[in-house]
């Protein structure tokens, strides 16, 4: 990937990334990034280290004005948290290791959140399956943009958990927290459609002609990005996502995690092996309810 002319955007920086695809379009100032973490498409400890020397190296440049979280794993955004590596912290009882992995997940949520305060507007495109902590990844994004056949949902309460890096806080901000709490206990996943109609995302594209929409929300907001931008922060004044908040829900969500029993480890053990069979389906939840 060559550096263009006319930008400090570096480049060369990202051609050494294994867990996310950098591109920038100097036309739009927008840096997309294309999650394809291994072996499965969830938080994995390299993906959430590259991600956070992303944002390291996003205060080096003033020319990227957005920021595109997006999928290079077909029909799946993101699955969430590394479950082989939950079962493992909890087996062996590593109730620090596990504090410091959410630490570092809603490090990465608070990274995408608050890139607003310095004039990056984030832009979720979620395409496929946000399950569990990929949604709320995707919700933690200023702007979420999502195809009509993307689902979405938090599986967490099928192993006795719930989601407690991120949707209380992001998805608690845009609907009501009842209607949140709701959600959270059905274990359901919800169409793009329905998030839509309820508030919870913002843009819903037609299938395949997700990018596009994306980049015709650029396009308008670049119109006013100053006072949209503006708005955003005033918004974020009003309402402002905290690193304390975030970590105190992670420190309530370990001490249950520590609780898991052999049935919750069983389910999550049931969800690694579907996520490895199955990448690309939107069933996955329900495929393991079944089993």
């Amino acid at each position: 990937m060559a550096r263009q002319a006319g930008h400090s955007v570096d480049l060369d920086f990202f051609e050494a990334l294994s867990q996310m695809r950098v591109n920038y379009d100097s036309e739009q100032q927008a840096l997309w990034f294309y999650m394809h973490a291994f072996p499965r498409p969830c938080y994995t400890p390299d993906l959430l280290s590259e991600l956070d020397d992303l944002f390291e190296k996003l205060k080096e440049s003033d020319d990227i004005h957005y920021l595109v979280a997006a999928s290079g794993v077909q029909q799946v955004y993101n699955l969430g948290g590394d479950l082989e590596l939950f079962i493992k912290y909890i087996e062996e009882n590593e109730r620090e290791k596990l504090r410091q992995y959410a630490y570092d997940c809603v490090m990465c949520c608070y990274n995408g959140a608050t890139q607003i305060r310095r004039g990056i507007t984030t832009i979720a495109l979620v395409q496929g399956s946000a399950l569990g902590g990929g949604f709320e990844a995707a919700l933690a994004c200023n702007v979420v943009v999502a195809e009509e056949s993307a689902m979405m949902g938090f599986p967490e309460i099928l192993f006795n958990l719930f989601p407690g890096m991120g949707a209380f806080s992001f998805l608690g901000r845009r609907i009501p927290m009842p209607q949140v709490e709701k959600m959270i206990l059905s274990g359901q996943q919800y169409t793009a459609a329905e998030l839509y109609e309820m508030g919870a995302i913002d843009v819903l594209a037609k299938d395949g002609e997700g990018e596009k929409a994306v980049k015709e929300y650029i396009e308008t907001h670049s119109a006013q990005r100053k006072t949209r931008v503006a708005i955003h922060r005033s918004r974020d004044r009003v309402n402002p996502i905290t690193m304390y908040e975030l970590k105190d829900i992670v420190d309530i969500w370990v001490d249950l995690a520590m609780e898991v029993d052999e049935d919750g480890l069983r389910v999550m053990q049931r969800l690694v092996r579907a996520q490895n069979r199955k990448l690309s389906t939107a069933k996955l939840v329900s495929d393991v309810v079944n089993a």
